[in-house]
């Protein structure tokens, strides 16, 4: 006779009521509040869109453990460190060492420079007295060329190429009507997009 054992069925998962729940039923430990205030905005009560977050932080580093809490470190990413040192690294590249590394990234870059083309392209409302339209990648630009960042380090810093950066500043220009860097930061100064530069010490008040 044959013996057949029986398989106890996995347990289902409770119901959550609120994101705190689900975070904590992910995680199982601390939560440092500005993290779960970023993962509540970001997933916007979706528990779906909140585990894949969480799961993805866990997977590249983002979301680590510190201090006895799970916080979201962007700069600790394993995408952010091979970065650095691709970038410490790309003068002196042959060209056969480039197309190995594009192949292996292309893995980690081409699903997230989806999600970024999606967002990026979303329009945000304006801000109060101006009718511009950015959008919130435009705005991102606008901000960073207001601080004085080249297109090649705004690319970096975004995980953009320099064409599709390139494209969005003649938006930006477009829509200030404007055709150069300082007259499009002077500009949305004065539309209160951008807030004027602090003074450097010894300047006139």
């Amino acid at each position: 006779m044959t013996v057949t054992r029986a398989t106890a069925e996995p347990e289902p998962e409770p119901p959550f009521t609120n994101l705190d729940q689900l975070v904590n039923h992910v995680l199982t430990s601390a939560v440092e509040p500005a993290t779960r205030r970023l993962l509540h905005t970001a997933s916007n009560g979706d528990p779906a869109l909140l585990r894949a977050l969480v799961m993805s932080g866990l997977a590249d580093g983002t979301l680590t453990w510190q201090a006895r809490r799970w916080r979201w470190v962007p700069d600790l990413s394993r995408a952010s460190r091979i970065s650095r040192l691709i970038e410490s690294r790309a003068a002196g590249m042959p060209p056969q060492q480039v197309a190995a590394l594009r192949m292996i990234a292309a893995a980690w870059a081409e699903p997230f420079a989806a999600v970024t083309q999606i967002l990026g392209d979303r329009p945000v409302p304006d801000a109060p007295g101006t009718a511009v339209g950015l959008t919130r990648r435009e705005r991102e630009i606008l901000t960073m060329l207001g601080n004085g960042l080249n297109a090649r380090t705004i690319a970096q810093r975004l995980c953009l190429s320099q064409r599709t950066v390139a494209k969005h500043q003649e938006r930006v220009y477009r829509k200030l009507g404007t055709s150069d860097r300082l007259t499009t930061v002077l500009r949305a100064q004065r539309l209160g997009l951008l807030k004027p530069a602090a003074p450097t010490p010894g300047d006139e008040s």
